[in-house]
């Protein structure tokens, strides 16, 4: 199977001398981010709207680099949004369209997005104003998972469920661990059940370190998929914990990357 594993977002300052060396400039990053992996996340595209510039800009500086790009919080969280909106959206993915080089958009809901039969229509037409163009839709909230759901993302052109390792808290969508829909596309978020909910700074949920066994353990559930293509992101991102483990993990799955040996090292 085709299996790409990368991190949800490359430019944390608090990376340098863990994953970056220590004086590298923000401008280097994505170059130098290329060389250990084939794809990343681009998580700012949630908080604001970029240009084409900015695609355009991400492109030059890489090779190969795959993209997939998160969908702002004005469709996913506000859920109030404008036809300019969603082709403002669309506009700024051109760049990476025309070069074959996005790979998903990521659809992700805030855990207050609760299954019901109204939410079932707003994501259905949700997913079908972004067609064609491959999504990965990824809830919070555990009253997601259910047959009724899994089947309309089935029936959904293009479209996977994210399968989501989180902490094992009572209500947060975890899992399945099924091949649901067209691809598979895997989120890892880290398992801090202590400042999941009870943080002052959002990098505080994220602050988690996978162990050697937990990575065994999440690599048997991707191996019980199908066999196809998989997306791979941890977003466990704070001080560089998410990149050391996705070089784990490749490791781990046999997948071979990095133009300078890096799958096997980090800079320190």
């Amino acid at each position: 199977m085709d299996i790409l594993i990368g991190c949800s977002g490359y430019s944390y300052e608090d990376w340098k001398g863990v994953f970056y060396p220590p004086d590298i400039k923000k401008r280097d990053m994505l170059r130098y981010y290329e060389k250990k992996f084939p794809i990343v996340e681009i998580n700012a595209t949630y908080y604001t709207f970029l240009g084409e510039k900015s695609f355009r800009s991400m492109l030059e500086k890489t090779r190969h680099l795959l993209f997939s790009v998160k969908l702002h919080s004005v469709f996913t969280h506000r859920r109030e949004y404008s036809e300019e909106e969603r082709t403002r959206f669309l506009s700024s993915l051109r760049p990476l369209v025309e070069k074959g080089r996005l790979k998903a958009l990521l659809i992700q809901f805030p855990y207050s997005f609760r299954y019901s039969p109204k939410n079932m229509d707003y994501m259905k037409r949700l997913r079908e104003d972004f067609q064609p163009i491959p999504a990965a839709i990824e809830f919070r909230n555990n009253g997601w998972k259910r047959d009724e759901v899994f089947r309309a993302v089935d029936e959904m052109e293009n479209t996977a469920l994210v399968s989501v390792d989180a902490p094992a808290l009572p209500g947060l969508f975890r899992g399945p661990w099924e091949s649901i829909g067209d691809f598979d596309y895997i989120r890892l978020h880290g398992r801090n059940r202590e400042k999941w909910y009870n943080h002052r700074e959002s990098w505080e949920r994220y602050d988690y370190e996978y162990s050697e066994e937990e990575l065994h353990e999440i690599a048997q559930g991707i191996k019980s998929m199908k066999n196809r293509e998989k997306i791979i992101f941890f977003n466990n991102h704070y001080r560089g914990k998410g990149p050391r483990n996705a070089l784990e993990l490749m490791k781990i799955l046999g997948v071979e990357y990095g133009s300078d040996g890096g799958m096997q090292r980090l800079f320190v």
